[in-house]
């Protein structure tokens, strides 16, 4: 345990050690009374001409990981020499959206942060841990990372998409037996819904389908039935981009808005997706935050409700669950 503070922030350290790893608590106060952001990297120095593998995020490669707007690639860093390796893997949630890993990259391994902000007075727990492997097995630092935080599990049958396209007509077939067997789907996706029934020029991405939609989302309801019907036992569910949403009316949840740095509300593109007359209308696909008790979370599980019990769907797939889709 060890504390430290400068002229703008103080950090709080815990130390863990296991027989596995070392796991690191940072513990950051903001003892000012503005906005505060921080550059934070946890790395080790390494001299490049001594690494002989290395892998950012899994994949086989060296420098500093491209930054990404959704951290799909689950960062992690694992490099090693021709003793031993290590693996260095961020754990909350805040640093595995924001984490940038690199190896080689000014001499040095580490994960970084470089969006990292604090509000007047604010404190937040940055986690890491550092997992050493005898046999510089790169799946040596993973599974032993799977165990020690128990993320070894069974899945219960194959996922895949139903649907060929996102366009219709195919996005709104049942697929043949043959296509079914082959695959042993247990779990069906429809694709996005692109090209809705009510106004081919838009495209809806999230749960403005069960509120604003009601002819595309007749021809779902037909689609699932169908399909249930077909293969029973068969979960179907469809794409939903939970954060984002299709309308020209984005003031209906005002209190939900993610903000850009200029001040103005967050798209998700310009609306050019849609033609220039929607466009002009103000159709876009605006970004909001479901925090509980505003108006699109209350609206998220309204959605819920319609999308189980009145279209029949078994669920959703979150399409980009821990993306900010330009918006963080």
């Amino acid at each position: 345990m060890a504390d430290a503070q400068g002229a703008f922030y103080a950090i709080h350290r815990v130390i863990a050690i296991s027989p596995t790893h070392v796991s690191i608590k940072d513990r950051y106060t903001n003892t000012t009374d503005q906005d505060l952001g921080l550059l934070v990297y946890n790395e080790t120095p390494i001299k490049p001409a001594d690494v002989t593998h290395s892998l950012l995020s899994g994949y086989e490669r060296e420098g500093r990981q491209a930054e990404l707007s959704y951290p799909d690639y689950g960062p992690s860093v694992f490099f090693n020499d021709d003793r031993n390796g290590m693996g260095i893997i961020p754990m909350d949630d805040v640093f595995v959206v924001h984490a940038v890993p690199y190896v080689g990259w000014k001499d040095a391994a580490g994960v970084a942060t470089e969006k990292f902000a604090l509000p007047p007075g604010g404190s937040y727990t940055l986690e890491w841990a550092v997992y050493p492997t005898g046999s510089g097995d790169y799946y040596d630092f993973i599974n032993t990372f799977r165990q020690v935080e128990g993320r070894i599990g069974t899945v219960a049958g194959v996922p895949g998409f139903i649907t060929a396209t996102p366009h219709p007509p195919a996005r709104r077939e049942v697929p043949d037996a043959n296509y079914i067997r082959t695959r042993d789907l247990k779990v069906g996706i429809i694709h996005s819904l692109s090209e809705v029934e009510d106004d081919p020029n838009l495209h809806v991405e999230g749960i403005e389908l069960f509120r604003d939609f009601p002819r595309e989302m007749a021809l779902i309801r037909k689609q699932v039935a169908e399909a249930h019907d077909r293969y029973p036992g068969l979960k179907v569910i469809t794409h939903i981009a939970h954060s984002i949403y299709c309308t020209d009316r984005p003031q209906q949840f005002s209190d939900s808005r993610v903000m850009s740095l200029d001040g103005k509300h967050a798209s998700w593109g310009d609306g050019s997706a849609f033609g220039p007359q929607r466009q002009a209308e103000g159709w876009r696909w605006w970004i909001f935050y479901p925090r509980p008790g505003n108006s699109f979370h209350r609206a998220m599980m309204d959605s819920v409700d319609v999308m189980m019990d009145d279209v029949g769907l078994d669920g959703g797939f979150l399409d980009g669950f821990l993306a900010g889709y330009g918006g963080m």
